[in-house]
Parts: structure tokens; sequence; C-alpha cells
């Protein structure tokens, strides 16, 4: 769910007095909604950083934040939230933007942590699916011998010959397969799923919390 722009005309119009260019910093803010409401957060990046150069009003700094968080971009969107709470350390929203910036921060050392063990990760299940397709082809030869040795005592009881050794004999390959076979598929789905998490893309760093409306 896409996070709500948090600064309203009301906000623009109460800042009329205030020092810059109002009428200018409205549309640079209606293109930059506009830009948001089609999901092209850069582009609207760019306007609401216009608006905020014209006319200082931190909330254009939350907005910024909110596209940079869904861009994925974890850095920015924590400095621009930042510059808002410090605009207003006293303010409703203060408490919960910097309880969002912590958790960019802390997503992004985690995303490092991940991305600094990828290679390992890589390399870890690459050789997991060798050892786990060699422990396959390894349980191809107990298991011909077994259903070989099984078929030989069949024959043999039906003619009134049932060979104890060869039962036992074809029972102990056939275990011998089944362990093989399954300690080859543990490893295999261990090494895909290692090689999985080695390429899979960082998640967004957006946060689709609650959205929050600044009057």
């Amino acid at each position: 769910m896409r996070a709500v722009i948090l600064i309203g005309l009301a906000m623009l119009s109460s800042l009329a007095r205030a020092d810059g260019d109002p009428e200018l910093a409205r549309r640079h803010f209606e293109t930059g909604k506009t830009l948001y409401a089609r999901a092209r957060y850069a582009d609207a990046i760019r306007e609401f950083e216009a608006a905020r150069a014209v006319l200082k009003s931190p909330p254009f700094d939350y907005n910024i934040g909110v596209c940079y968080e869904l861009l994925g971009r974890a850095d920015e969107a924590a400095d621009a939230f930042e510059r808002f709470a410090e605009a207003d350390p006293a303010g409703p929203q203060s408490g919960a933007t910097w309880k969002r910036v912590a958790q960019l921060r802390s997503r992004r050392v985690t995303a490092q942590v991940i991305d600094s063990k990828r290679p390992r990760l890589r390399l870890a299940g690459i050789s997991l699916l060798g050892v786990g397709a060699g422990g396959l082809l390894a349980a191809v030869a107990p298991g011909v011998l077994s259903l070989d040795a099984r078929d030989r005592y069949r024959d043999g009881c039906a003619v009134g010959l049932c060979d104890a050794g060869l039962y036992e004999h074809g029972r102990a390959l056939s275990v011998a397969t089944d362990v093989l076979l399954a300690s080859a598929a543990v490893i295999t789905v261990t090494g895909v799923a290692l090689l999985g998490v080695s390429l899979r893309r960082p998640p967004s760093l957006a946060l689709s919390a609650t959205p929050e409306v600044l009057r």
C-alpha cells in the first residue's frame, strides 16, 4: 500500500506569508503529487525538491523521504526524514519519524551484511548442488544392484531355491540407496536455498505502514 503524500494545500496556504514563492512552490507540489500518484517517484522527488528550494517547509522533506523510501534508497530517505524531524522536534510526528529513520538505517545495515556474504553463499550453494548431484548419481549403482538382487532372489524362490544371503545383500543395497537419495535430496535443497538467497534482490525499504497525513 502506497504511503500518502504528507502535505496538503491547506499547509501551503498557511505558508503564504513565509519567505519565498508560495505559488511556485504550490505548482511544484501539485506536479510532484501527480507524479507520485503515477509511481514516478524519482520525478516526484525533483518537483518536491524544487518546491523546497523556493519555500522552506519541512513536510516537503517528508514527501521526499517517502519517495526515496519507495525507490529503496534507504540513506537518502533517512536523511530526508531526519531533516523533517529535526525541524520540529516536539511535533506530533517526530517520534514516529525517528522510528522510521532507525528502521531504514537498520535495514540498510542488514542489506550490506547480506551483500557482503552473497558471494560466499553463492559459492556454498553451487558446491552443495554439486555434492547433491554426485550423491544422486552415486545412488544409481546400489539401486540397480538392489533391484537385480531382488529379481534374482524372486527367481530362485520361484523354483524353491530362496537364497537368504542374496536377500540380505539386496536389502543392504536398498537401504544404502535410500540413505544416499535422502542425503542427496537434503544437500540439494540446501544448495538451492543458499543459491536463492545469494541471488535474491534486497527487499524494498519502503515501509507499508498505515498512511499518515499531516494537515
